[in-house]
């Protein structure tokens, strides 16, 4: 059902829903794509377009669309897509339909995800949310999702999502602490925090006090600045790194870091005090290993 969904052929109801929206469900999708970053080498790619994309691509999409098709309105609890469809088919939705909680959670949720990402897409909700008043639901561009093929070396992914990030310690939120302050106190990016622990992008919907929070290795940070490039950032630290550097340590750049304006409030790594460790799920010729919390090199 959800693989119709994806497809567009079905436009599910409340009962749909109930059936679609488990525990089990969206437990088996992340389970497959564990075996499959698990057992696909790094040459088994997905054509479509011109483009090649990972094994998990079909498992990625799904998962992406439970995601957005599976919220529910904070409020009253109900699910969000049948009112999402109802929006959609007037044509001249009322203010308080296009700021409802239901269609900005639903907008984000594909903002979020390279499935759904698109500049005008995300310049339009841009400017709903500004008109609307509302913060509490800011998006982050995507990394890039498409895989480079090289006629000379094996296929390697430019995005981080088959890699794992190394727990150097644990945190424990404590009652006073903020997502921010965290990232500050404890010297890790914005990302890496969220990505290491399984949370939303920019801090949103950050846990409560008592949970404990794995640490990724520590890095000097730089907190974004509307209006910043990748080159200016790197001219502010007296060229001590370059762009490619910074793409390298956070991920969540996009292509010649076009996204890096986007990333204002957030804060990324500009040093790290270990190297970096981060291990791809499935054979990669881009990282040479070496001892562990120091073992990525990029080449």
């Amino acid at each position: 059902m959800i693989y119709s969904v994806s497809r567009g052929e079905l436009f599910p109801s409340d009962s749909e829903l109930a059936i679609i929206c488990t525990d089990d469900c969206v437990n088996d999708l992340e389970n497959l794509k564990v075996l499959q970053g698990r057992d696909c080498s790094s040459s088994d790619l997905i054509s479509q377009d011109g483009q090649y994309y990972p094994p998990t691509f079909i498992t990625d999409n799904l998962l992406f669309t439970y995601n957005y098709t599976c919220i529910r309105d904070p409020k009253s609890q109900a699910y969000c897509a049948p009112l999402m469809d109802e929006y959609n088919s007037k044509e001249n939705p009322t203010s308080e339909e296009l700021c409802s909680d239901c269609n900005l959670l639903s907008q984000q949720a594909q903002l979020n995800s390279p499935f759904g990402w698109d500049d005008e897409f995300e310049e339009s909700y841009a400017s709903l949310t500004k008109s609307c008043g509302v913060t509490s639901y800011p998006v982050t561009s995507p990394p890039p999702y498409t895989i480079s093929i090289s006629t000379t070396s094996a296929p390697v992914a430019s995005a981080p999502s088959t890699l794992d990030v190394t727990c150097v310690s644990t945190y424990t939120i404590q009652p006073e602490d903020t997502c921010e302050s965290v990232v500050i106190s404890q010297r890790v990016s914005t990302f890496w925090l969220m990505y290491a622990n399984n949370l939303p992008a920019y801090c949103t919907g950050f846990p409560k006090a008592g949970t404990k929070l794995c640490i990724p290795p520590q890095c000097n940070t730089y907190k974004g600045l509307r209006g910043d490039s990748c080159d200016g950032i790197a001219r502010f630290y007296g060229n001590k790194f370059t762009q490619e550097d910074l793409m390298k340590w956070n991920p969540n750049l996009s292509e010649k870091c076009k996204n890096v304006r986007k990333l204002a409030d957030s804060r990324i790594c500009v040093r790290y005090v270990e190297k970096l460790c981060i291990f791809p799920r499935s054979n990669t010729n881009d990282l040479k290993p070496s001892r562990r919390y120091c073992c990525a090199h990029f080449s």
